[in-house]
C-alpha cells in the first residue's frame, strides 16, 4: 500500500499513501489529498485547488480502483433497509462513531459492519457503518456531507442523481460519491485537527521489537519516518531530507529527545563521527567555549562512562551535547552517543537491501514529481 495511489472508497477521489501505521490498533493510512473548494471562491481564495492536504484514513476505507467511473458506480453497496427506528438515530448522528477499535461490540450493532481482530491476546471490534440508502444519509434534509464522516473530507452537495444514487459535489477538481459512503455529521471525528500525528507515548524502543511510524534516532534530533518494515530493521526517510537508510529498529526511539542552550558559533571538532556506530559519518562542530576541545577524544570516553544510554528529558538537557552535520544538513547529538569508528556490526547496513532501498527511492521521486504536477482532469 505505502508509496501508492489509491481511492477512497464509493468515490472517485484519489490520494496518494504517503505512510502507513505499522501500530496494529491504529491501521490508518496517511494520505495526501488535492484540495477541493467552492468554484464560486476560486477568484477570491489564496487556496489553490491542487494544493496537498494530508489526512489519515483508515485502511477498511480504501480501494485500489475508483469506485465511482461516468457517473455510475463501480462496486456493490447493499444499503440498509429503511427503517424508522434507524432513521431516529441518525438524526442523533453525535452518538455515532466509526473507525476505530472497541473494547466491546457498541450498541445498535445491527448498523455496523464490525471487524474483529485478535492483537496481542485480546480481541478488538473496528466499527463502520453499512451502506446508508438516500434517507439515512441526509439527502432531502442536508446539503453538506462527509466522506465516510471525516472531517477533512466534507463538501457541500451539487447535484444528486436519483438514478445511480451518486453526488456531485460542489467542488473543482469534479468530486463525486455514492450516498452509501456519506454521512450527515463527523463520525470519524477522531481524525480530525492534527491527522498528520500519530498517537504514540514516550517510550523507548531499545528493548523492544514493536514497529513504529516514526521517531528518532537515539540520542539525537534526528527525526525519521518508517518507508518499509521489517522486524530487526527498518528503511528510513530522514527529516524532510531526501535521506533513507537501513537502521536497526533498536537504534529508534518515540522519546523526543531533548537539549540545552545551542550557540550559533561553531568550529569543527571531528571531521567524522559515527552516532551509535551506525555506519554513517557526520561532520561534528561545537562552540568555541565547549569543553571538548582541550581534549576531544579524552572528552568523547569521560561522557560515555559518565551518562547512562536512555534518561529523562530533565537529564538530557544537562547533559553535552554537539552539532552534527551531513550533506549540508544540521542535527544535534548527545556527545554520549558518538563514536569515532563505525560498530563492525553495522557496516553490513551500506550496502543492505539496495535493489529494495532504489526502487522505493524511486518510487518515492515520482509520486513526490506527481503531486507537484497539475493534473489534467
Amino acid at each position: 500500500m505505502q508509496g501508492s495511489y489509491m481511492f477512497i472508497k464509493g468515490t472517485d477521489i484519489e490520494v496518494g499513501i504517503t505512510r502507513v501505521s505499522y501500530d496494529a490498533l491504529h491501521p490508518y493510512a496517511l494520505c495526501t489529498l488535492r484540495l477541493g473548494i467552492k468554484k464560486k471562491y476560486l477568484k477570491h481564495s489564496s487556496l489553490k485547488p491542487f494544493s496537498v492536504r494530508y489526512i489519515k484514513i483508515p485502511f477498511i476505507c480504501l480501494s485500489k480502483h475508483s469506485s465511482v467511473k461516468y457517473n455510475r458506480l463501480m462496486y456493490d453497496a447493499h444499503t440498509m433497509p429503511l427503517d424508522h427506528t434507524v432513521k431516529h438515530l441518525f438524526k442523533k448522528h453525535t452518538t455515532l462513531t466509526e473507525g476505530k477499535y472497541e473494547d466491546n461490540i457498541l450498541p445498535h450493532s445491527e448498523l455496523y459492519e464490525i471487524i474483529s481482530t485478535n492483537i496481542q491476546g485480546k480481541t478488538y471490534h473496528m466499527h463502520v457503518l453499512k451502506p446508508l440508502h438516500p434517507t439515512l444519509a441526509g439527502i432531502g434534509t442536508s446539503h453538506s456531507f462527509s466522506v465516510f464522516g471525516i472531517p477533512e473530507l466534507t463538501y457541500r452537495m451539487k447535484k444528486y442523481d436519483t438514478t445511480t444514487h451518486i453526488v456531485t459535489f460542489d467542488t473543482y477538481p469534479v468530486r463525486r460519491a455514492h450516498v452509501s459512503v456519506l454521512r450527515q455529521g463527523h463520525t470519524m471525528k477522531h481524525l480530525g485537527r492534527h491527522s498528520y500525528r500519530w498517537n504514540h507515548g514516550p517510550v523507548s524502543l531499545k528493548n523492544a521489537t514493536a514497529p513504529l511510524d516514526w521517531g528518532w534516532i537515539a540520542g539525537t534530533n534526528i527525526h525519521v519516518k518508517t518507508c518499509i518494515h521489517h522486524a530487526q530493521n527498518s528503511l528510513y526517510k530522514w527529516d524532510k531530507h531526501n535521506i533513507f537508510h537501513w537502521i536497526p529498529i533498536e537504534q529508534i526511539t518515540t522519546q523526543q529527545p531533548a537539549f540545552g542552550h545551542i550557540e550559533q558559533s561553531t568550529i569543527t571538532v571531528f571531521p567524522k563521527v559515527y552516532v551509535n556506530g551506525l555506519p554513517f559519518p557526520f561532520e561534528a562542530r561545537a562552540p568555541i567555549k565547549h569543553p571538548i576541545h582541550a581534549h576531544p577524544v579524552k572528552f568523547l570516553q569521560e561522557q560515555k562512562d559518565t551518562y547512562p544510554l536512555e534518561s529523562s528529558r530533565q537529564q538530557q538537557q544537562e547533559q553535552p551535547f554537539l552539532i552534527i552535520t551531513m550533506q549540508n544538513n544540521i542535527w544535534l547529538a548527545h556527545v554520549k552517543n558518538l563514536s569515532l569508528e563505525p560498530r563492525a556490526d553495522y557496516t553490513q547496513y551500506l550496502q543492505h537491501r539496495q535493489q529494495e532501498k532504489q526502487a522505493y527511492i524511486s518510487d518515492y521521486m515520482d509520486r513526490t514529481a506527481d503531486l507537484k504536477r497539475a493534473k489534467v482532469l
